[in-house]
């Protein structure tokens, strides 16, 4: 993305989430507008959010960056109003915004995915979802092959349930 906006010579600023400690972000809501500033590097000066016409965010977890993971619980609680701070001004940003947190909400729940996808007329395989190791054989043993996967919004491996993984 940086690579692209250099070469058509677009500005940019890059905001880095594991940087959180060197960047402030200062934004109030008033007047059904968003007002303030991003400061991302002492030897820049602020960038006014109102000045800003995109954003492309791309953010992971906060909680499993390095530097929350091994900080302090004081760096833990500046890391999370950071990201709270961000992830609301891209939530009510004006403007062309890729991935708004809002709009990749049913990414969160696979079963709920999968209700929308049958609905548009795609064929969904029978899904069991469950904790449970008897409900598992059952199912196993209707169906014979089966895959698994995580339902929840992490990333996750999807593997055969062979003998070894049941």
């Amino acid at each position: 993305m940086i690579t692209a906006l250099n070469r058509i010579g677009l500005s940019h600023v890059v905001l880095h989430q594991r940087r959180f400690e060197d960047t402030s972000i200062d934004i109030e809501v008033s007047g059904g507008k968003v007002r303030g500033h991003i400061t991302c590097d002492a030897r820049y000066p602020p960038v006014d959010c109102s000045e800003i016409t995109g954003i492309y965010s791309r953010l992971m977890d906060w909680h499993l960056l390095p530097e929350v993971r091994d900080g302090s619980d004081e760096t833990a609680q500046r890391c999370r109003a950071w990201h709270e701070a961000l992830s609301t001004w891209t939530e009510i940003a004006p403007g062309c915004v890729m991935n708004r947190a809002v709009a990749s909400a049913t990414n969160r729940s696979k079963p709920y995915q999968s209700q929308l996808i049958r609905q548009t007329g795609f064929s969904v395989p029978d899904t069991l979802v469950t904790n449970d190791p008897e409900l598992v054989r059952d199912f196993r043993a209707q169906h014979g092959r089966l895959i698994y996967k995580s339902i929840s919004a992490v990333r996750s491996i999807v593997s055969e349930l062979d003998d070894d993984a049941a």
